[in-house]
């Protein structure tokens, strides 16, 4: 798209311009005009024009003057100059300021036309040049990443070459840092671009060093440290940089950094990424907001003395909310304690935990195997995501508040169907009884009890109350002494016709051929 600005304070000339030049035809998308330089310096401020006609004499300030402060503002803007034949030294004043062509009064619209298509070329040539730059620039951007990731994970080939081409010289000593980030990066370039703002490194560069990142990931940036070796151990400066960095938020995420050792050649950059990658597991333990450098740890054998899954189970099952989830940071103090590096040990036991839970939501629940199975696979996918041992004892935790928070509504849930029942029990003879009446009793609205009513037992209050006073009716059906009506009326019915239909609906047959069948 090209914008174009008309600044002429005559309104003949202007709308001339508008009416009979074929804009579109050149290839000019839209047209702003002002009448003054002021005006046009304001529209500028929001509508930035590729291309700028102007008149050079104008009232207050002229067409050069105010071309020269947009030229200054927005350098790939284009001026065409309007002139009369008197305004000769204005012209190559504007030909000094980079004015791309001017046009003489009275103007030549065929004139004014090949001016414009020449602006139009040259903007079209310039962006295209643009692009080809920004691609170029990103082809190298992506060679210098491949480069440096196969660099990382020791590739065969040229790329112990090729990374010289990354680096402004040759060093001697090199070091591996990953930086983890607990959420993802979406912008991975500009969050390279404030992270290494943040270090002070012009000390560092000064003092021969240098420093390459890459995002490997989204969530993980990986920086390669080039220098001496006082420049890039663990007392020099940029370490204590990026560990005060680690303290604290970037960029609203919390970071975790994990530092390779030092190695001596550039085949053995891998091995100090493989360190780093090694020292980051301690995030496991640690948690974000830290820092771990390499060090060789010597597996040990895991030794748990208590059967946390088992005691769980038990907790749960009784009902002990506070001792089930003490079972659980009683797991993980001793998995702290021992510091596990087996970390599919670790969650095993966890997945374990997490069944646990699920089979007592589906045993007071009564929930299926195949919802138990479904419930499963989700904890296993969730405590999988989590990055620390902290947040699975959390997850496990909450787990275990909602199980005993969702079995005492139950309960209280069991409570209040067991009122309703019993309300109905003592008032069936009642002929206006209705749901609203005794949600009043009960204090709660009629919509909820009758939704809670049927989830729990399977059927509607109205169905209870019918099967209550047949139930009742069957009884009294048994006292020959009694009519037909006034059995209806003693179990809430009004209508004897009504009682009758409702009778034989139930039980297949009316309150006489009852009776009959009794022997009556």
């Amino acid at each position: 798209m090209i914008q174009l600005l008309l600044v002429d304070d005559e309104a003949k000339t202007r709308n001339g311009l508008l009416k009979h030049v074929d804009w579109e035809k050149l290839g000019i998308d839209m047209v702003q005009t002002a009448q003054s330089a002021q005006e046009a310096l304001a529209l500028c401020e929001e509508y930035q024009p590729d291309i700028l006609i102007s008149d050079i004499r104008m009232r207050k300030m002229n067409g050069l003057e105010m071309s020269s402060i947009l030229s200054q503002k927005y350098p790939s803007c284009k001026i065409i100059i309007i002139s009369g034949y008197a305004d000769k030294e204005y012209l190559k004043a504007a030909i000094e300021l980079g004015s791309i062509s001017y046009v003489e009064k009275p103007i030549d619209l065929q004139e004014l036309e090949n001016a414009l298509k020449k602006t139009v070329k040259v903007i079209l040539e310039d962006r295209k040049s643009i692009q080809n730059s920004e691609k170029l620039l990103q082809n190298q951007e992506f060679l210098k990443r491949e480069t440096f990731l196969s660099l990382l994970n020791h590739q065969k080939g040229s790329e112990l070459i090729d990374i010289y081409e990354l680096l402004p010289q040759e060093y001697k000593q090199f070091r591996i840092c990953v930086v983890r980030f607990c959420a993802p990066v979406l912008r991975t370039v500009q969050m390279k671009k404030t992270f290494l703002q943040s270090l002070e490194l012009e000390q560092f560069f000064r003092a021969g060093g240098f420093v390459h990142s890459e995002f490997t990931d989204n969530r993980h940036m990986v920086l390669l440290l080039c220098g001496e070796r006082s420049l890039i151990s663990d007392e020099s400066r940029i370490v204590e940089q990026l560990t005060e960095i680690c303290q604290k938020p970037c960029d609203e995420s919390k970071i975790f950094l994990s530092w390779g050792e030092l190695v001596d050649a550039p085949e053995q950059i891998s091995l100090s990424y493989h360190h780093a990658q090694t020292a980051e597991k301690a995030i496991f333990y640690k948690g974000y907001s830290n820092v771990e450098f390499f060090q060789e740890r010597e597996e040990k054998p895991v030794v748990l003395e208590q059967d946390y899954v088992g005691r769980l189970k038990n907790f749960l099952i009784r009902g002990d909310e506070e001792a089930a989830e003490h079972e659980i940071q009683n797991l993980t103090q001793a998995f702290y304690d021992m510091h596990v590096e087996s970390s599919a040990y670790v969650l095993s036991l966890y997945f374990e935990l997490g069944k646990a839970i699920i089979s007592e939501f589906g045993r007071l629940f009564l929930e299926s195997e195949e919802k138990r199975t479904e419930k499963y696979q989700t904890s296993i996918q969730t405590i999988e995501n989590l990055d620390t041992i902290t947040e699975i004892e959390a997850y496990l935790i909450s787990q275990i508040r909602e199980l005993f928070t969702l079995a005492k509504k139950d309960r209280s849930n069991s409570f209040m169907i067991m009122k309703v029942k019993k309300f109905i029990n003592e008032h069936y003879q009642q002929r206006d009884i209705s749901v609203k009446q005794i949600a009043a009793e009960l204090y709660i609205t009629p919509t909820y009890l009758s939704s809670l009513f049927k989830r729990k037992t399977g059927n509607t209050i109205g169905e209870y109350l019918t099967t209550v006073r047949i139930e009742e009716s069957k009884k009294l059906l048994l006292d020959p002494r009694m009519k037909t009506y006034e059995v209806a009326l003693a179990v809430g019915y009004e209508d004897a016709n009504y009682f009758t239909k409702i009778f034989k609906k139930n039980l297949g047959v009316t309150p006489s051929e009852y009776r009959e069948r009794k022997g009556l």
